[in-house]
């Protein structure tokens, strides 16, 4: 998904991206990740580490945990 930077990505953007309906718990959140990572794990080339990295970002936003690390680390800061 070169389009979207996942800097900015929504979780509706994320959950889309992983090809899950807005709805999704994280139960399917989990399983989907799990099943689209199992193509890139244990190869060593720059593309599949590429990928797998943004399905990592994708994943932390899908379930919330982007934006419970930016909340957290607001808290701190006040």
């Amino acid at each position: 998904m070169d389009s979207i930077d996942i800097e900015k990505m929504t979780k509706e953007e994320a959950l889309d991206y992983l090809g899950l309906p807005p709805d999704a718990n994280d139960f399917y959140i989990d399983e989907k990740f799990w099943k689209l990572s199992k193509q890139y794990r244990n190869k060593n080339d720059d593309e599949s580490e590429k990928k797998l990295s943004e399905l990592s970002a994708v994943y932390n936003i899908a379930c919330g945990r982007r934006d419970e690390a930016i909340r957290k680390a607001d808290e701190r800061e006040k």
